[in-house]
């Protein structure tokens, strides 16, 4: 492949360095890592479509809860039944709320 062009990047040295290793760690020249991560998809391109199953699939969460308080305020289910959906509901919460704390609204 013939590479006719040539960019020109200003880098700090911090930036610089780190480069440098990446590039050793990947056991490639600078050049060629650049070209390798200027190939990579952007890390956002998958996040909209993620975070739009996430919530698809808290709905179905939520439409199953409705229907155990349902079962529970009918005296299907038992205390400990209960705590640990309670228990399970506030996992739930913590993992959405990471996932949004990461990737925002």
């Amino acid at each position: 492949m013939s590479r006719d062009y040539i960019q020109k990047v200003r880098l700090s040295g911090e930036e610089h360095e780190l480069l440098i290793e990446k590039a050793d760690r990947s056991n490639m020249s600078v050049a060629a890592y650049m070209r390798e991560i200027s190939k990579k998809k952007d890390v956002t391109d998958g996040v909209k479509e993620d975070m739009k199953k996430l919530v698809n699939e808290v709905n179905h969460i939520g439409n199953n809860i409705n229907q155990i308080t349902k079962n529970a305020n009918a005296g299907i289910y038992t205390e400990d039944d209960k705590n640990r959906l309670m228990a399970y509901m506030k996992a739930l919460n913590m993992k959405v709320k990471s996932v949004v704390d990461k990737y925002g609204d």
